[in-house]
């Protein structure tokens, strides 16, 4: 899959991902990670006059103020520790707080009215959601906390060694004032333009290598989930093909980031092992000429150091914000997309199919033509109004019927027309071969209900209704019920979660050989006897009506 376009709009992803800082809690934690922060920076600047009194001792082979310096060390030791602890906690609680806002965001609009459905279909730099949801928003947040706590400690930092390095690397007149804060300056600058420069193809890899890894990922849990499938068709052969053609895309695009990370690591290798030695290079003729004591020497040397990493910030972060910004563009991508869904929906415009709200007890379908994707035309001009409390029997292709119930049901949007439905009634569909989620019995029974919300005595009665019985002792028994159960028992499982719901309007699709006979089970006869008041559509592409309905539809 390529990745997410230049023209995918960051903006509104942004302001959603800053809607988290409407709650006080997220305030509260930024607030006191800057807090932190700061004192970490100040307990660093502690630390740096404190090796100065500390080397100056040690020149002056001073025993007496060791003790005090010491107890000092131990101080700032314990300091240290406890700010650093609770720093990471608060950090920590930012991230997954932030994480769990966004992740909720996108949630709510991919899985809801079918949009996880028809994202597949829409055209767009989408692939993967589960993996855009799952990773992207991880490391969107974990990283975007990250650089900002090492952008404010850098630039807190600067602030603070700035003064001192100002001060100290002229002390006593050892050079003209300022002189190692502009040597600082030109060595953070030089190495800021040359890691920008070697690390520029990086960000494009790191997004085309994330895509490869989403991919590879998706392809594994395929195979673990219709393992069944495949190995009745004996295609593990051909699983193992398209696996391996997905990890050497995959080995491809980590050689093109390892390419992008080697100029960078390399420079960066350079850069850091010179950073602590070139001060005192710089500085050793003052302090063998007796311009700078040792301490003075060290306090300088390492305030340079601390000030040219705080100015590289952009060379060591480099890579996070590559892999952020690749990760905001994927999550964003989504976002936008699933938005794409929400405004078609919203202006229901011409060429595609409509969903409306109509009268309570109704339900019209308007002059609806159906399409394939590919524009092959499954149903053309229907019309049709349903009343509340009858029985209706569709006959036509089975392609024709099925279309026509997604429709209805908003999952299948190819074509144009209306369907206005019932105004707050609840419609089932009943296909034949339901979705059973893995699980214990009685939560796939329930579906999407709680288990808890129907009482155990009723699930019981209504598993004996419709002929279950040897499942009743396997309601607590966890399985993939989708793998280890008969088509026929299915479908008595998806009449049975029809009957537990109590829907106002039943759509069924009925099974070619569903015609009762004397002592055979007849799902229509139960569903009518047991919703007397429900309204049921019935989908049976047989021409002979089926026993009990009051009206046959043909559908052209």
């Amino acid at each position: 899959m390529s990745a997410p376009p230049p023209s995918v709009p960051l903006l509104p992803f942004l302001l959603l991902g800053l809607r988290y800082y409407r709650r006080p809690r997220a305030w509260g934690g930024a607030s006191v990670l800057v807090a932190l922060t700061l004192a970490q920076v100040g307990l660093a600047l502690w630390t740096n006059h404190w090796q100065r009194a500390l080397f100056d001792a040690l020149e002056r082979r001073d025993l007496v103020e060791l003790p005090a310096l010491i107890a000092t060390f131990l101080t700032i030791l314990l300091l240290s520790v406890a700010v650093t602890g609770i720093h990471l906690l608060v950090k920590r609680g930012w991230q997954l707080g932030w994480r769990r806002f966004l992740t909720e965001q996108l949630l709510e609009n991919w899985l809801s009215r079918g949009h996880h459905h028809r994202l597949r279909h829409l055209p767009g730099a989408h692939d993967n959601p589960d993996a855009r949801i799952a990773e992207d928003v991880r490391i969107a947040t974990e990283v975007s906390v990250e650089l900002f706590h090492s952008l404010l400690y850098s630039l807190a930092s600067i602030v603070l060694f700035v003064d001192v390095l100002w001060v100290v690397g002229a002390e006593p007149h050892a050079s003209p004032p300022g002189t190692m804060v502009w040597l600082a300056l030109a060595y953070a600058g030089i190495g800021t333009i040359t890691g920008v420069l070697l690390g520029r193809p990086l960000t494009r890899a790191t997004d085309q290598h994330q895509s490869r890894e989403a991919d590879f990922r998706y392809g594994l849990s395929h195979i673990r989930d219709k393992s069944e499938a495949i190995a009745l068709a004996q295609g593990e052969a051909s699983e193992r093909r398209l696996t391996r053609e997905r990890f050497e895309s995959l080995a491809r695009t980590w050689w093109k980031q390892s390419l992008g990370y080697l100029g960078l690591v390399s420079f960066s290798t350079a850069y850091g092992t010179l950073l602590p030695v070139f001060p005192i290079l710089v500085l050793a003729p003052h302090y063998i000429a007796g311009a700078l004591t040792l301490g003075m020497l060290m306090q300088a040397a390492q305030a340079f150091e601390r000030l040219t990493n705080a100015l590289s910030w952009p060379i060591h972060s480099m890579g996070d914000i590559a892999r952020c910004r690749a990760s905001i563009e994927r999550a964003a991508a989504l976002y936008h997309d699933l938005g794409e869904i929400e405004t078609i929906e919203r202006l229901c415009l011409p060429g595609q199919v409509c969903r409306s709200v109509g009268p309570a007890g109704q339900l019209a379908i308007e002059r609806l033509t159906l399409t394939l994707p590919n524009g092959h035309p499954v149903l053309g001009n229907f019309s049709l109004i349903l009343t509340r409390g009858e029985t209706v029997q569709l006959v036509g292709e089975p392609n024709t019927g099925i279309a026509l119930f997604k429709a209805i049901a908003g999952v299948w949007t190819w074509g144009q027309g209306n369907i206005a439905l019932p105004d707050g009634e609840t419609l089932a569909f009943v296909p034949q071969r339901p979705f059973l989620p893995e699980g214990p019995l009685i939560a796939a029974l329930t579906y999407p209900r709680d288990p808890a919300q129907i009482e155990r005595k009723r699930v019981v009665e209504t598993l004996h209704a419709v002929g279950a019985d040897d499942l009743i002792e396997r309601l607590d028994e966890s399985d993939d019920w989708n793998r280890t159960l008969t088509a026929s028992v299915q479908q008595r499982l998806a009449l049975a979660r029809t009957l537990l719901e109590r829907p106002t309007w039943v759509f069924y699709e009925a099974p070619v050989d569903a015609l009762p006979a004397p002592g055979r089970f007849d799902p229509v006869a139960l569903l009518r006897e047991r919703l007397p008041e429900a309204t049921l559509v019935i989908f049976w592409p047989h021409h002979q009506p089926y026993p009990g309905v009051e009206r046959v539809v043909f559908l052209n």
